[in-house]
């Protein structure tokens, strides 16, 4: 894409040096003027085009999230708060998810595909009790609370942009997450102008069998929704628990790479 600009920059360079040679002197020096200032303008925004906007900061200055989601993943590597091991997935989920930022909370609901077997929920998180509440359904549904590991963040950490480019024809950052573990790799795709989620993938690592996951965002608002963040009654007054069948998916530390620890 730089490079592109740089051509397009150069062809408006020379064909306005042949227009100022054809013309009188003193058109000429105007020319010449105009034809600086538009060099200077182009180079201007170029050099813009190319400078990260979204995240370089982490999540400082935004208020949060709301978006749906679907996410196709073969043999991805996921870690098992539970047992503490590496799990290698490959699923079909689609879902809904909100995140504050300011005020350390999460939604997340989905229905997954795995192995033919199709299972849903809901969960609900806090930063300020460290807390997630898992409902396992969509629509009604039994209620379970958990710890959350205190280091857990509910924000997206400072971001690297490792190229640009478009989708469609809007213009894109690749930005790469910081590397918090040797059996991944993330990078977030956002609409350069807004700062919108695109889409999103993670790759195993060389050092372990092939695999990945690949997220598409849709209905992205910048911003949280508060009312997702209510809890049923089903969920009042609970006492955690360790439910041993309790999966992976209902860990907040295991949904999105933003949630990791850093």
């Amino acid at each position: 894409m730089q490079f592109s600009l740089v051509i397009i920059i150069l062809i408006i360079a020379i064909n306005n040096f042949v227009e100022s040679f054809s013309s009188s002197s003193s058109s000429s020096s105007s020319s010449s003027s105009s034809s600086s200032s538009s060099s200077s303008s182009s180079s201007s925004s170029s050099s813009s085009s190319s400078s990260q906007q979204c995240f370089y900061k982490g999540s400082d200055g935004f208020k949060g999230a709301t978006y749906d989601f679907i996410n196709s993943a073969y043999n991805a590597n996921y870690m098992n708060p539970i047992t503490g091991e590496l799990d290698q997935m490959t699923f079909y989920e689609a879902g809904l998810f909100s995140a504050d930022f300011i005020n350390g909370q999460v939604f997340y609901q989905y229905r997954r595909n795995e192995n033919s077997n199709w299972e849903e929920g809901k969960l609900i998180a806090f930063k300020s009790n460290g807390t997630q509440y898992f409902l396992d359904s969509l629509v009604g549904g039994n209620c379970s609370v958990g710890k959350i590991d205190p280091e857990t963040q509910f924000t997206i950490p400072p971001l690297d942009l490792i190229s640009q480019g478009t989708m469609g024809g809007i213009n894109v950052d690749f930005l790469e997450y910081p590397q918090t573990n040797n059996y991944t790799t993330n990078t977030l795709i956002v609409n350069s102008d807004n700062c919108y989620f695109m889409s999103s993938n993670c790759h195993n690592t060389p050092s372990y069998q092939p695999g990945y996951s690949l997220m598409t965002y849709y209905n992205f608002i910048n911003e949280p929704d508060s009312q997702l963040f209510q809890l049923p009654q089903q969920c009042w007054n609970l006492e955690s628990t360790a439910s041993p069948n309790q999966k992976y998916s209902k860990s907040i530390s295991n949904i999105f790479p933003f949630s990791q620890k850093y």
